[in-house]
């Protein structure tokens, strides 16, 4: 039994050496982020449509399986060029000077979204978690017209949440939000399924001898 567990072990260990280390990679434009990550889906927040220009009560489920939520409990939605803010796409915004909280799938490994700041331009404080905690922590420039500016982050260990929050006393929204969960590296999964092949094999040669 000690013999199948120091391979089963080693096995383990060497998976773990070979799997590549990533350090998070964050884009400021979706073109990039889309690229590089060409496995997303984004939800366009397009089943929000009847709601435009009116509030929805929180938290909102997204296409693809994000969770939204609202400090203050609810959203207001805005479309394009809702209010002459010449935005492109449905955001959906909290109230002011308050949060936004996304929460994600399990081992999603890469999230990109738009996010613009309404009526005056501010700073969107913008904090990802894993399971253990902070991942990474920034704060980006929120322009008040326009598609607005664009955060991306990929790379890091399994994404839990991501919070967005104004450093002023203004309205962050977000739309076009994308999404991936990650897959196991393939030389990874070939050396696992080898070394249980191998556990297979001397256990069968050892009832064998019996």
């Amino acid at each position: 039994m000690k013999s199948y567990l120091r391979i089963l072990g080693a096995v383990l260990g060497a998976a773990a050496l070979l799997a590549p280390l990533h350090a998070e990679t964050v884009y400021s434009d979706q073109t990039s982020f889309l690229a590089a990550n060409p496995n997303v889906t984004t939800d366009d927040l397009s089943a929000l449509t009847p709601y435009i220009g009116g509030n929805i009560l929180g938290p909102i489920i997204g296409t693809n399986g994000i969770t939204y939520s609202s400090s203050s409990g609810f959203f207001f939605v805005d479309g394009p060029d809702w209010y002459s803010l010449s935005n492109t796409t449905i955001r959906i915004l909290d109230s002011a000077a308050s949060s936004m909280t996304l929460s994600f799938t399990p081992d999603t490994d890469a999230v990109g979204f738009y996010f613009s700041s309404l009526f005056d331009s501010d700073v969107a404080d913008i904090d990802v978690y894993g399971g253990s905690g902070l991942i990474y922590s920034g704060a980006f420039p929120a322009a008040n017209s326009g598609a607005g500016n664009y955060f991306g982050i990929s790379g890091t260990a399994p994404i839990a949440e991501i919070t967005i929050a104004p450093e002023g006393n203004n309205y962050i929204d977000i739309g076009d939000v994308s999404n991936a969960v990650v897959t196991p590296e393939p030389f990874s999964v070939t050396l696992l399924g080898s070394g249980f092949a191998l556990l297979l094999a001397k256990r069968r040669r050892k009832a064998a001898t019996r």
